[in-house]
């Protein structure tokens, strides 16, 4: 310490001038700083409003709803859980950049889950796995099982139940209802879907059976700017369901195997245009 301290005092003294100009300096470049630190910030919130979308995917019969707004993704499975559909879905994700997601949401419970979510959770980070309120012994042994998966992942478990509304950020999802058709194991069910200034509402196709409908889902469907009657679950085959009596402001988008959508004539356009003959493969709602 001396010897710095010798040193120190041999070195000839700095001209008043020079500490003058050196502060002059170092002020400006802290002003600076500051003034490019603010605009990043502004830069990033804009970014973060323009970047709250809703993301539609499906492979066949098997939809993915992914929700981006304030940063923060939710994603919502209407799939089969096999890890082959997990691992396309992937390729889905990768494409809508998601590289962690805050919610991850099953809608309905098959055995095939379990292998699905342990996949998933090695390609991408899981913060919050969401599964609804086990309504069988079957469903409870499911259910079991994927916690178990969830706590050797870091994975924080939640239930819901119909009518509640889960809030990440600006992204909201809210389970309208769901239901066992007769003669169906699997269930069938409506959910809501805000990220930001978009929306849309998912009703599974068995959903039009008198035996089921359900009117949460009635007032649902007159309140939507857009509307994906899904592919996936049991399909109704009754009479032709009328869809264009469900609102005179949406505009029908028909097609055959996989769903029928109902939008707002922008996105409907949008929608024919993606593609002709199913619900799209890949589509983004954003900023209706």
């Amino acid at each position: 310490h001396q010897a710095i301290i010798d040193r120190y005092n041999t070195l000839d003294p700095l001209p008043v001038d020079y500490d003058l100009k050196s502060i002059r300096r170092t002020v400006a470049t802290m002003l600076l700083s500051v003034t490019v630190l603010a605009v990043s910030i502004a830069v990033s919130r804009v970014a973060f409003a323009l970047d709250d979308s809703i993301v539609y995917q499906r492979i066949e019969e098997n939809e993915q709803i992914v929700l981006k707004s304030d940063g923060k993704v939710v994603v919502c499975d209407f799939s089969d859980g096999f890890s082959s559909t997990a691992r396309k879905f992937t390729q889905g994700l990768s494409r809508a950049s998601v590289t962690e997601i805050d919610m991850y949401v099953l809608t309905h419970y098959h055995v095939a889950h379990a292998r699905s979510l342990q996949y998933l959770s090695g390609i991408v980070k899981i913060d919050t796995l969401a599964l609804p309120t086990p309504d069988s012994l079957y469903e409870e042994n499911i259910y079991r099982g994927l916690v178990e998966i969830a706590e050797k992942e870091n994975i924080s478990v939640t239930r819901y139940d119909d009518g509640e509304t889960m809030r990440i950020g600006g992204a909201a999802l809210t389970c309208v209802y769901s239901v066992y058709p007769d003669e169906f194991t699997h269930k069938v069910s409506a959910y809501a879907f805000e990220a930001g200034e978009s929306s849309l509402l998912y009703v599974s196709d068995m959903l039009h059976s008198a035996s089921v409908v359900h009117k949460n889902v009635v007032y649902a469907i007159a309140d939507a700017e857009s509307i994906f009657f899904g592919a996936h679950g049991p399909k109704y085959d009754g009479s032709e369901i009328p869809y264009d009596s469900y609102s005179d402001s949406l505009i029908r988008v028909s097609y055959h195997a996989h769903g029928v959508a109902l939008c707002a004539p922008k996105t409907a356009d949008n929608l024919k245009h993606a593609s002709k003959f199913s619900l799209p493969e890949y589509y983004v709602i954003k900023n209706r």
